[in-house]
């Protein structure tokens, strides 16, 4: 099984970059990639951003100019704690072969040894082969735990005043002590009434629904 490590390397199709070194950081929400000469222009009466990507000096450097509409202005904390305000891009990022959506913060990171870093963002997904997830799993392991790695967007709940159960791929989840919840955004709807489910079962949960 192939994982990803603290520092690997991925590709960006969209944005013709191959085997490009990216550096995992779990302090950092959102991803980010190098860029320069970031402007915003108006194009037939709608707004899209401009930029260029990497340095002359780095092997992947083309000189081509990008423009999307896909993008927003966001509030994002650098590397020392403080806001600033950077344009976020929207495109696709392929690891091992699974390509996956992926929001990148347009960042100056020429003094950088990386230039892409990965936040928590994306290694939230429901993917065990990712490194949190996976460094999750080993230090259960190494506590002598046994772990699983539970996709909550295919339990089922069945609603049981007396007796509520929980269904994942059509196996009874009634066995296990507890329970580390690590929902996205996107779908803390949906997880929050799975972890509420652990917890009418008598299971302790990291986090309790009421949190999330």
């Amino acid at each position: 099984m192939k994982t990803i490590g603290r520092v690997d390397k991925a590709d960006f199709p969209e944005l013709l970059l191959s085997e490009i070194d990216i550096k995992i950081d779990t302090g950092a929400y959102t991803s980010s990639i190098h860029t320069h000469h970031i402007r915003e222009i108006v194009i037939d009466g709608e707004d899209f951003i401009e930029f260029q990507l990497m340095d002359p000096t780095h092997p992947e450097y083309h000189d081509k100019v990008f423009k999307t509409k896909r993008y927003k202005r966001k509030s994002v904390k650098n590397s020392f704690g403080k806001a600033e305000e950077r344009f976020i891009v929207e495109t696709t990022i392929v690891i091992f072969g699974e390509e996956y959506p992926i929001e990148l913060s347009l960042s100056e990171r020429s003094d950088m040894k990386y230039p892409v870093l990965i936040g928590r963002k994306l290694l939230n997904r429901r993917n065990q082969n990712l490194y949190s997830t996976r460094r999750l799993v080993e230090a259960g392991k190494e506590k002598g735990h046994e772990v699983v790695v539970i996709d909550h967007s295919k339990c089922i709940i069945e609603l049981e005043k007396r007796k509520p159960k929980i269904f994942y791929n059509g196996i009874y989840l009634n066995d296990f002590d507890a329970v580390i919840p690590r929902i996205g955004a996107s779908v803390t709807f949906y997880g929050t009434a799975v972890v509420r489910q652990f917890e009418m079962m008598k299971v302790f949960t990291a986090v309790e629904s009421q949190a999330l």
